[in-house]
C-alpha cells in the first residue's frame, strides 16, 4: 500500500491533507525528487447553523444541580480515542471540585466499561453518559455545557474541536494530531502537552480543574472561540480549494 500510495501521489498535481500532521506524513514519505503540493484544507463545518442550533441544558436529565459546572466529552467511545484518560482525569477534578460533572456523549466499544467506572464512589452521580444521539440532539447537549475536553491520539484532524468551538465551548485538548489546527492555545481553548506521558492525566486535570474554577476566563475564551469560528466554515474550505485549482492551472497556462 506505501508504494502504491507513493506512485499515485506522484502522479497528483497537488495532494490535499486534512491536517498539518498528516500533511507533514505524506511530504516525509514521498522523499525526493521534489513532490507535488501538499496543501493543509480540514473538512469544512456548518459554523451558521450551529450557531443558531438551540442549546440543552444536560443537567436536568442526568439529576445535577443547576450550578453545576458541565465538562462535554463527544465522539466514539473506544481506547484509540483515550475516553478512559478524559474520565481518570475528571476524577482528579471532582476530588476537590464539588460542582463539576462530566458529560459524555456518544457509544462505541468501551461504553459498557466506562459505565461501570462512573458508577464507583468517586464518580457517582458526577458522570453521565448518552450513548449513541443524533448529531444535532448531541451538538445541543454539548453546547449546553461550560467547557469541552478531549484527548484523542488518533486523528487526522480536530474536527470535534472545531464544532466544539463553534458553538462556543472553550476547549481543554490534549496535543496531538489535529490540535493545533483548530484550537488557538490561550485564545479559546488549553492545549496541554503530551509528554510526558505518564502525568497526562494530571496535566488535563489541572487544565479543566482552572476553568472550571474561572467563570471570566471561560467566558473569554468562549467569546473568541465564537468570534472565531468563520475559519472552519464550508465556504472557507471551499474558497481554499478553489484557489488551489486555480493556482495550479495558472501554473500550468
Amino acid at each position: 500500500m506505501d508504494a502504491y500510495l507513493r506512485r499515485f501521489w506522484r502522479r497528483c498535481s497537488a495532494i490535499v491533507a486534512p491536517g498539518n500532521e498528516l500533511a507533514r506524513e505524506i511530504r516525509e514519505r514521498l522523499g525526493r525528487p521534489p513532490p507535488p503540493i501538499v496543501r493543509v484544507i480540514p473538512t469544512g463545518i456548518a459554523v451558521a447553523d450551529l450557531a443558531e442550533l438551540p442549546a440543552v441544558d444536560p443537567r436536568p436529565a442526568a439529576g445535577w444541580p443547576a450550578d453545576s459546572v458541565v465538562v462535554a466529552a463527544l465522539g466514539r467511545l473506544a481506547p484509540e480515542k483515550s475516553v478512559d484518560l478524559l474520565v481518570e482525569a475528571f476524577a482528579e477534578v471532582a476530588r476537590s471540585d464539588p460542582l463539576a460533572r462530566l458529560l459524555v456523549v456518544g457509544s462505541g466499544p468501551s461504553e459498557a466499561a466506562l459505565r461501570r467506572r462512573a458508577r464507583e464512589a468517586d464518580l457517582a452521580g458526577r458522570v453521565h453518559l448518552t450513548g449513541q444521539l443524533p448529531r444535532p440532539e448531541a451538538l445541543a447537549l454539548i453546547k449546553g455545557a461550560d467547557l469541552f475536553m478531549a484527548a484523542s491520539r488518533t486523528e487526522t484532524q480536530g474536527l470535534v474541536l472545531a464544532e466544539a468551538l463553534a458553538v462556543g465551548l472553550p476547549v481543554v485538548a490534549l496535543d496531538g494530531p489535529g490540535v493545533s489546527d483548530s484550537l488557538r492555545d490561550g485564545v479559546d481553548g488549553l492545549i496541554v502537552p503530551a509528554a510526558p506521558a505518564a502525568d497526562r492525566r494530571g496535566r488535563l486535570a489541572e487544565a479543566v480543574r482552572g476553568l472550571c474554577r474561572d467563570p471570566g476566563k471561560r467566558a473569554s475564551l468562549a467569546d473568541a472561540a465564537r468570534a472565531g469560528a468563520d475559519r472552519f466554515s464550508v465556504s472557507a474550505r471551499i474558497g481554499e480549494v478553489v484557489s488551489l485549482y486555480r493556482e495550479l492551472l495558472a501554473e500550468r497556462s
